[in-house]
């Protein structure tokens, strides 16, 4: 829900600063810096305000604020490209829908690890090897989804 929440206020800020202020002025080259700087500075505030309202959901998921935001940061380069392109609304859904996306891969990818820490599994591939080779594995998977849109 973090990564969601930082997704869509990010496009809400960054497109309309992309077409107002940088392509008027030729400055388009900087377009991954601003939607960095807006990225990061959502998902900083978002963890503060998580942090003062819910001290302790943030005590316990100190780590996991940080790796939200960074994560969101770097989907959202991925969205930069197709933002620009878009329409405000069609930004909106489709950042919505990237949203709704990312969540569902780290519902998985956290399943996976659940599963995978309770397999009998190899004293090689114990820990971080397993994990790395089934990352592997699903990333190959999600290839199959390219180009469907």
């Amino acid at each position: 829900m973090f990564s969601g929440v930082v997704f869509v206020l990010t496009s809400l800020i960054a497109q309309p600063l992309l077409k107002v202020v940088l392509e008027p002025l030729g400055l388009e080259v900087f377009k991954l810096i601003l939607f960095l700087l807006i990225s990061g500075t959502i998902s900083t505030v978002l963890a503060i305000a998580v942090k003062e309202h819910f001290p302790l959901t943030y005590r316990n998921n100190h780590l996991l604020f940080h790796f939200a935001g960074g994560n969101s940061a770097i989907i959202g380069l991925l969205l930069n490209d197709s933002l620009t392109k878009l329409s405000f609304l069609h930004a909106m859904y489709y950042s919505l829908g990237a949203a709704f996306g990312f969540g569902l891969v780290i519902i998985g990818f956290s399943a996976m690890s659940l599963r995978l820490s309770t397999a009998d599994v190899p004293g090689a591939f114990r820990d971080a090897p397993i994990m790395l080779l089934s990352a592997g594995i699903a990333a190959m998977g999600f290839l199959g989804f390219a180009g469907l849109v």
